[in-house]
């Protein structure tokens, strides 16, 4: 016998409500600029693939973040403990991810782009299989040892997650300064909307396929850094050419 569904049609109605509303916001102030920009059209076009990443970069960040504070809110035993803390750490260990990835030399920032979200994709997969094997060995601990197993699983994936973001930012700044504002705006509406999809897609088939969608959100950043990578090391190789030449054509003043 087929089980029955049960669901909260208010709950849905605001849910569709939300998602309209963002929907249409993220098409009037993001996207008709683009496709209307005026008689600045030269500064403000840019490749439709940097806006593809930081589009999945931005969904796949926030239903992972999603996906955790639901799972620890289990957990831990209480969602206000498991907010805090997902919080606390995702953005703590992002903000790590976040400073190492400024330290990597600019003529293989896609490379690291790249690795990034393989990493990332990989730990979301490592989560999904050791997670009842996680709460296997410490669901009965203590809260505050609970807390601190919580914050440690959290920082390798934390800071792959903290690196993707500010990567791309680096490859825009270095080719098209300009679109900073656009991958910001996009990147931003992403996570918007991700965060009401995550609740909708969670009501008809579980936070697992949650999971799986930050996987594939990643997997295809990772498909549209691939693609552009050629691009931006021939550009950046193009440009450490040209100064090199200007340096050794600057002619001496005379004495």
């Amino acid at each position: 016998m087929e089980a029955v569904r049960v669901y909260n049609f208010d709950a849905i109605f605001i849910l569709l409500v939300l998602l309209g509303m963002s929907v249409i916001s993220l098409v009037v102030f993001v996207f008709m600029p683009l496709i209307w920009p005026g008689r600045d059209i030269r500064h403000t076009r840019m490749p439709a693939l940097k806006l593809v990443y930081f589009t999945f970069v931005g969904l796949g960040f926030i239903l992972m973040e999603m996906v955790l504070i639901q799972r620890f809110n289990l957990y831990l035993g209480h969602p206000i403990y498991s907010l805090a803390v997902i919080l606390m750490s995702v953005l703590l260990f992002a903000g790590l991810g976040s400073a190492w990835a400024g330290k990597f030399p600019k003529e293989r920032i896609s490379t690291h782009m790249v690795l990034a979200c393989s990493a990332i994709i990989a730990l979301i997969t490592a989560h999904q299989a050791f997670w009842p094997t996680f709460l296997d060995w410490t669901l009965g601990l203590p809260l505050s040892i609970r807390i601190v197993t919580t914050m440690a699983s959290l920082l390798p994936i934390g800071i792959a997650m903290g690196m993707a973001y500010p990567l791309g930012l680096r490859v825009v700044s270095e080719e098209y300064a300009e679109g900073l504002p656009w991958v910001w705006a996009v990147n931003a509406a992403a996570s918007v909307l991700g965060s009401i999809a995550a609740f909708g897609i969670a009501m008809v088939s579980g936070f697992e396929a949650v999971l799986w969608l930050s996987a594939f959100c990643y997997l295809s950043a990772m498909v549209s850094s691939v693609l552009l990578r050629r691009r931006t090391e021939v550009f950046l190789s193009n440009s450490s050419c040209l100064e090199s030449n200007l340096n050794t054509q600057r002619l001496p003043f005379p004495s």
